[in-house]
């Protein structure tokens, strides 16, 4: 994987004037967990409120166009080719550029690179910096009033990281003249107005750091100077403490810390059960990062909150509710964005959505044995996870690291709870993780956490295809998958098997219920999908799901 920002600025200096860099107005969102999610819910919030928002997430869900969506709708066939054959065409001429080093070095004198660098080769954009070079071009067309981007891998040297260099604190070889010019002036004028970091995990260790500390540096460097940053609740106490340093270190005059825990209040005591859960935030934020402390700030005068209903599933979404409330509260006291409102605010978190993530659907168990495979995603918990009028339940989420699997597993055990208390007639209830792993992630540490319960497991281990633009991905095989699950020795584990692909998958969950149909069957399956987002994707592709329409 290529990491490194400098490539990415230089082209679009070279190719593109204006620079969507100094153009574009973003939201910037980093971290571990919990990234789509609050760029959902910043995004819908900020459309609600009657502003055309771009937005920008990694990986893709199913195809790469759905990455880049205004208002709710990706890019069309037409603008994806159209704008992919003027990269080309760009591409080719700053390729050019750096076989010449003699006109380079007029064009750029402050720009050195060393000798393997002046090739064509050593200038060519990645699959991801040309995603994240046609979403800024589009959005830029568009005339967007703010884009909200989500970090690919890092941060500081993730290929979103272009914006306001000048207020960076990473090192970094290039600046535009135009950020060279308005480095002096108020972060009012700037581009990046806020800088969001989610809640930080190991994750991507050996790419972006050896342990926490180093991959917090990496994720922190998103964060600018003289601007907003917004620090949503951290579960790992070293990378909270670790964060602080660097806001000390950075000087960072302007840190919310959005930990809501001594005031969200739901309307369900253990599980959200339907689309419409309330969360009550604090419309001040309690918590700033001052100094590199978490300081409690006297907010006796106005404690007032205000209740918001989020249309996602799963406990943590509180936090992430919290983070994107407040984002969008600094774009409207530091930026003057007038038309933020708290009716928008509810009106978007009620109608956001983010597939794949606490994902609740319905399959029709026929329309698997026809070979024309038929899901509908559930607006609520379904009421029976085995076969009722020719169809059962699962639950799909892209959970594929630690702190990722923690949230699942809490959710799982929260529902399997509460479905065995309610079940008449009582059945036993079976916990089986349909899982699939990108190739190199510590799969023992998350099957401790998923197999730590006191429930009968089942593990189906299912290969994923190579996602489209991804070539670096690879699948575990299933196989392996499974060989891991025995080493770790959990007797709770009943029976596995291995699937080369999601099509074997329900054609054997599809078997088994029709087998299942007429015996008096005194167990309860609940189907977890887990493991990995480009499972989820064969998985959506395998229904022809697509959740969002061409612009």
């Amino acid at each position: 994987m290529d990491l490194g920002i400098d490539k990415i600025s230089l082209f679009l200096s070279y190719s593109f004037q204006p620079n969507p860099t100094t153009s574009l107005k973003i939201v910037h969102v980093g971290g571990t967990n919990g990234k789509g999610s609050v760029c959902a819910l910043v995004a819908a919030a900020l459309q609600a409120a009657g502003y055309k928002v771009g937005v920008f997430n990694s990986p893709h869900l199913i195809d790469p166009k759905d990455a880049i969506r205004i208002n709710q709708r990706q890019i069309s066939i037409s603008d994806h080719l159209r704008l992919r054959d003027l990269i080309a065409q760009k591409q080719a001429l700053f390729t050019e550029l750096a076989t010449d080093t003699k006109r380079f070095n007029s064009l750029y004198p402050d720009f050195s690179l060393n000798a393997e660098a002046h090739n064509a080769a050593g200038f060519k954009l990645s699959n991801f910096e040309i995603s994240v070079v046609e979403a800024l071009l589009w959005f830029q067309e568009n005339f967007v009033d703010i884009a909200v981007l989500e970090v690919g891998v890092g941060g500081a040297k993730d290929a979103t990281n272009i914006f306001d260099l000048d207020s960076s604190f990473i090192e970094h070889k290039f600046l535009t003249d135009k950020e060279a010019e308005n480095s002096h002036l108020h972060f009012l004028t700037k581009n990046s107005l806020v800088q969001v970091i989610c809640p930080i995990g190991l994750d991507h260790l050996g790419l972006i750091g050896n342990n926490i500390n180093e991959i917090v540096t990496e994720k922190m460097g998103i964060s600018r100077s003289s601007s907003i940053l917004v620090v949503a609740k951290q579960t790992d106490n070293q990378a909270l403490k670790k964060i602080c340093e660097i806001t000390k270190s950075y000087n960072l005059s302007t840190v919310i810390y959005a930990d809501i825990s001594q005031n969200v209040a739901c309307d369900s005591p253990s599980i959200q059960n339907s689309l419409g859960s309330i969360f009550k935030i604090p419309k001040t934020p309690e918590y700033y990062i001052k100094d590199g402390e978490i300081t409690l700030v006297d907010n006796t005068l106005e404690p007032s909150h205000v209740e918001v209903q989020i249309s996602l599933f799963g406990e943590f979404q509180s936090d992430n509710a919290a983070t994107a409330y407040y984002t969008v509260e600094a774009l409207r006291k530091y930026y003057k964005m007038g038309r933020i409102t708290d009716d928008a605010i509810r009106k978007g978190f009620k109608s956001s959505i983010w597939p794949g993530r606490m994902t609740w659907a319905s399959v029709n168990m026929n329309s698997i044995l026809e070979n024309k495979p038929q899901l509908c995603v559930l607006p609520s918990l379904p009421t029976q996870f085995g076969l009722k009028d020719e169809r059962f339940s699962i639950l799909v989420d892209g959970a594929h690291n630690p702190l990722a699997a923690k949230e699942l597993v809490k959710y799982v055990k929260l529902v399997a709870d509460q479905y065995s208390i309610g079940m008449e007639p009582r059945k036993e209830l079976k916990l089986r993780w349909i899982s699939a792993f990108t190739s190199g992630k510590d799969m023992s540490e998350i099957f401790s956490i998923l197999l730590d319960n006191n429930y009968s497991n089942s593990v189906w281990a299912v290969e994923f295809t190579l996602p489209k633009e991804m070539p670096w991905i690879r699948s575990t095989e299933s196989q392996q998958i499974i060989r891991n699950v025995a080493e770790l020795g959990f007797k709770n584990v009943s029976d596995t098997k291995q699937f080369k692909g999601i099509r074997q998958v329900f054609a054997e969950l599809s078997c088994m219920q029709n087998e299942q149909k007429s015996l008096n069957n005194q167990v309860e399956y609940l189907n977890i999908f887990c493991g990995s987002l480009y499972m989820i994707s064969d998985l959506f592709q395998y229904f022809n799901i697509k959740f969002w329409e061409d612009s």
